[in-house]
């Protein structure tokens, strides 16, 4: 596996400079070793203002929180149990972890100590943070839970008709809508009443992670079966577009600024789709990444994307780093 990751390096390099006088959308820049590491990351956050990354291993039981400047570790821990999901709670710099049994613990990143903690279900997903209302969203069973970050108690339930997967809002209409990859539909919630209030159903399966373009009023939904991602109206879920793409896609990103789509694939790609005149969407570039490279995150303030290499009992986990150019 070293030798692998050896490889993979030199294969990115000569890849992005083979386009470089086209101007790639998308950069290899540089990787972070993951040394205590050796699984593959289950769900990962940033801090942009502090620079720092958690990440959490279900396979390890852990939390691990590195110095992106550096690539130091701060601060593991691996007394969790199964860790599902977490996100930054920014206004408090805490960390919401939630466990596979349903606790959900509020972790303190000034000492690492437990400030509260809440149980929900079991089966717990993907959570959330508004950094307007100060509230979290947090998936699990046939559920979204809604928490008060402040205080820790839950405050609303959204039940669903079905184990949901990822999700995305829009704030300006109050409403959340909800992948549910086993009902391939997609749940339109209107966050006042807390209710389902629509439902799309959609083509294809598996439709698990979402991304949002609300100026542009699109929703778009990757899928397993078959691999690509649809397109839809935010008010009428109608789908406007079906894309292919490399197999078992992860995660989907929509950049505003450049009205790009970027998509992570299990298969070993990181694929971008570029916005056409007639609002659609073109493939624009397939850079190969690692197979299993499942986790990613684009943050448009920094131009880049963060994307999580596995590891293995032969090969510690690493972070791939690409910048985005126009």
């Amino acid at each position: 596996m070293k030798n692998l990751s050896i490889s993979l390096f030199f294969v990115l390099i000569l890849f992005t400079s083979l386009f470089s006088q086209n101007r790639p959308p998308l950069v290899f820049e540089r990787k972070v070793p993951l040394v205590n590491i050796n699984s593959t990351l289950t769900r990962m956050e940033m801090d942009v203002k502090g620079q720092r990354l958690f990440l959490i291993s279900e396979e390890q039981n852990s939390l691990f929180i590195i110095n992106l400047t550096d690539g130091k570790e701060l601060y593991s821990t691996d007394k969790l149990n199964k860790p599902k999901s977490l996100a930054f709670v920014s206004h408090a710099d805490q960390l919401f972890v939630i466990d596979a049994d349903g606790l959900c613990r509020f972790i303190s990143l000034e000492n690492y100590s437990v400030d509260k903690s809440l149980i929900l279900g079991k089966e717990s997903g993907i959570v959330y943070y508004d950094v307007i209302s100060k509230k979290l969203f947090a998936g699990y069973l046939k559920s979204i839970a809604v928490i008060d970050s402040e205080t820790g108690k839950l405050t609303g339930n959204i039940k669903l008709s079905g184990k949901p997967g990822d999700f995305d809002f829009d704030f300006k209409r109050n409403q959340m809508f909800v992948n549910i990859p086993d009902k391939s539909q997609i749940e339109v919630i209107d966050l006042a009443t807390l209710k389902t209030i629509n439902i799309w159903k959609i083509s294809g399966k598996d439709n698990v992670s979402m991304a949002a373009d609300y100026a542009g009023t699109k929703l778009f939904s990757s899928l397993r079966k078959p691999s690509g991602f649809i397109t839809l109206g935010t008010y009428t879920g109608r789908t406007t577009g079906n894309y292919e793409c490399a197999s078992e896609p992860s995660e989907i990103f929509f950049d505003p600024y450049l009205k790009r789509i970027y998509i992570s694939c299990t298969e070993g790609f990181l694929q971008v789709f570029q916005q056409n005149s007639n609002g659609g969407f073109d493939p624009a570039f397939k850079l190969p990444t690692m197979e299993g490279s499942v986790n990613m995150l684009m943050i448009p303030l920094l131009n880049r994307i963060y994307l999580a290499y596995p590891g293995s009992d032969k090969q510690t986990a690493e972070i791939g780093i690409y910048r985005i150019q126009n």
